[in-house]
């Protein structure tokens, strides 16, 4: 049975993977953009 605090953690721990995702996508798109302007 699950407690409301595995429920938060395993909530955070959503979030963040969400949050990290996010940046890494941001990251290739703004490395893609930075390619495309140097050539």
């Amino acid at each position: 049975m699950r407690t409301p605090e595995d429920f938060r953690y395993l909530l955070t721990r959503f979030t963040w993977d969400i949050v990290s995702l996010d940046n890494d996508l941001s990251g290739m798109r703004a490395t893609e953009t930075g390619e495309d302007l140097l050539h």
